[in-house]
């Protein structure tokens, strides 16, 4: 019961903070003439980050690395196939040219990179596989130059939505921190919530992190794709699915692997594969659906059912 009122509380928390986000988001897009494209793969990314950011961060002082590798993976499957095709029921998303040539496909590439570092046993023949704090300097250098790329690129688009309110200063401002301390806050309540609930059912670290943990975690970015599709600012939504993922891999797991190396199980390449796989499932959706450059209701229920199947399959070989 009482694990019931504490998700119920952090999911409130969660919607309410997703809301004030969306709000701020969209009224610096609006002020400073920047595309909420580059808003979503940063400022708003970061902030649905924020439960992965702790929890792995805390695993890792804790000594508990296969969570942090789980939940990131787990995180990254379930904020494209879960969270999109959800958002995608609720209202179809447009997609920006720009995320289906480039920002998708860097996107593999990193989860590329990640797999290739962490494949030590297999790439470089080493007793044991571990991301170390050489690849997490790797990648922390690679997320820098995502987000420098972002914000050049920004730089020379204006701000690509109508109808947005622009609020004053103070009001973006506490918008914004309010969205942030919501989404911090709530998603910290559904982790307490789904650590225990790993704990009850005597979860593996790996299988906790990609199940409970993810979907947990996935929470904030899953409010606020809703959110920012309900008030029709589809970039936001598209932006903070690929920046969260990224935010993940790049940053979370290079501040990781700095902390304490990771050991990698082997096994854990098939996650890395469906990683890739629902990447290339979003692209060739994007480009080859009914509506080009959309992710309509269809494509939401094939992702659902896809994420289904890999759950599914998670649970079999628990």
């Amino acid at each position: 019961m009482l694990l019931a009122v504490e998700f119920a509380a952090g999911l409130l928390i969660l919607i309410v903070g997703a809301h004030y986000l969306v709000e701020g988001a969209a009224s610096i897009a609006k002020r400073f003439n920047i595309s909420n494209l580059a808003i979503g793969l940063t400022v708003v990314a970061f902030g649905t980050t924020a439960p992965e950011f702790v929890v792995n961060l805390i695993a890792a002082l804790q000594n508990k690395p296969m969570l942090s590798v789980g939940n990131v993976l787990g995180s990254n499957i379930a904020n494209i196939f879960l969270v999109l095709g959800i958002a995608a029921l609720v209202y179809p998303i447009k997609v920006k040219r720009h995320i289906v040539i480039k920002e998708i496909p860097f996107a593999i590439l990193m989860t590329l990179i990640v797999a290739v570092l962490a494949n030590d046993k297999f790439i470089d023949g080493r007793a044991v596989s571990h991301l170390t704090r050489t690849d997490g300097i790797v990648l922390i250098a690679f997320f820098l130059i995502f987000i420098y790329y972002t914000f050049s690129f920004a730089r020379n688009k204006v701000s690509d939505e109508n109808g947005v309110i622009e609020l004053s200063k103070g009001r973006t401002a506490i918008s914004l921190a309010a969205g942030l301390v919501g989404l911090a806050v709530g998603g910290q309540l559904v982790v307490s919530g789904a650590v225990s609930a790993i704990s009850r059912f005597e979860l593996s670290e790996t299988t906790g992190g990609l199940l409970i943990l993810a979907v947990g975690t996935s929470l904030p970015e899953l409010t606020t794709a809703i959110i920012a599709s309900l008030k029709h600012h589809p970039n936001l939504a598209i932006g903070n699915i690929i920046g969260s993922n990224l935010f993940n891999l790049l940053w979370i797991l290079g501040i990781n692997s700095m902390i304490r190396p990771i050991p990698f199980n082997m096994s854990t390449n098939y996650d890395f594969g469906v990683v890739i796989f629902a990447n290339l499932v979003l692209l060739a959706t994007c480009y080859f659906g009914r509506k080009r450059l959309e992710i309509e209701r269809r494509e939401g229920i094939l992702y659902l059912f896809l994420y289904g199947l890999y759950v599914a399959n998670l649970l079999i070989n628990v």
